[in-house]
């Protein structure tokens, strides 16, 4: 996000606010200048994401939203507007038609890991993937605690959410999670550095998760000057493995209602939002979103990247 900010000239984002001030959704677009599938011109304006939150669905946000950008790319010398969606994706695919988008065609994606080393998608980064240990409880301590509070405290720490941290985030509590036979533990390193990690929890459900074997994804951070890079995506995939690998059919987990990058970053990789559930800490109650996705067998998929997606 901060890197689109960045090239004005390339990419534009746009947010809108409802009644209250809070954030109800966002758009991504881009200027494309290569190919793009069932355009007849260049350069093409690209819906590159777009994200509503659940409160404000239904009430013409995504329509502005998309006309914004469209008026931008307009204005940048565009006279063709594309985007891509899930091939499942019924509800994305009928919001689109009723703007005036016509499907061009479709694709199936294929990609396999490389035996050679492989670098993240963004700034060549050598990041390599593998299970915690329980030497690693102090950095997985440290940075939990500092993503936690990059997202959920960007205005200042008070008593209760420090005591939430110190809480969830002890080193003891870190060694728990490694120690526990029903948690897997993914760590992203570079240069000996852990960057982020993933937490799963096996066999954990939910009530408003799909029917199915459940697994649920706890935690997902990265940090926050290497998000955007791929890195989030590698331990994504490498936990919805360990999930399948160990019999779940469905993967999920809750995001705060707030935390419109997140709940985007899930979407965008084929996770639906299936409601509301409550995160409380001490007298505090905060809405977070349970969404989730269903995984293909486990001999369906690779065991994903050693190291970072190219």
């Amino acid at each position: 996000m901060a890197g689109f900010c960045a090239e004005s000239a390339r990419f534009a984002q746009f947010l809108a606010r409802d009644a209250t001030g809070d954030a109800a959704g966002f758009v991504e677009a881009s200027v494309r200048r290569d190919y793009v599938n069932g355009a007849q011109s260049t350069p093409v304006g690209f819906l590159e994401g777009l994200y509503v939150a659940p409160a404000s669905r239904g009430r013409g946000v995504a329509r502005a939203l998309v006309q914004a950008a469209e008026a931008w790319a307009l204005g940048a010398g565009c006279r063709e507007m594309a985007l891509d969606a899930a091939i499942d994706g019924d509800a994305a695919h009928a919001a689109y038609r009723a703007m005036g988008y016509a499907e061009t065609e479709r694709a199936v994606f294929f990609a396999k890991p490389l035996p050679c080393e492989a670098r993240a998608a963004s700034g060549s980064l050598p990041v390599s993937f593998r299970r915690a240990t329980p030497a690693d409880a102090d950095t997985l301590a440290v940075l939990g605690a500092q993503v936690f509070l990059d997202t959920y405290a960007p205005d200042g720490v008070r008593p209760t959410v420090a005591r939430e941290v110190l809480a969830t985030f002890s080193p003891e509590a870190c060694a728990a999670w490694v120690a526990d036979p029903r948690s897997v533990v993914e760590v992203a390193e570079l240069d000996g550095h852990v960057v982020g990690f993933a937490h799963l929890v096996l066999g954990a459900g939910h009530a408003l998760a799909p029917p199915g074997q459940p697994a649920e994804l706890l935690r997902l951070y990265v940090q926050r000057p290497f998000a955007g890079r791929g890195i989030g995506t590698a331990l994504l995939r490498r936990a919805e493995h360990a999930a399948a690998e160990a019999g779940a059919a469905v993967l999920w987990l809750t995001a705060w209602v707030h935390n419109a990058p997140a709940l985007a970053f899930y979407a965008a990789r084929g996770y639906a939002d299936f409601g509301a559930t409550p995160y409380r800490f001490e007298r505090e109650v905060h809405e977070n979103r349970v969404v989730a996705r269903r995984l293909p067998p486990h001999n369906a998929g690779s065991p994903g990247p050693t190291e970072a997606p190219p």
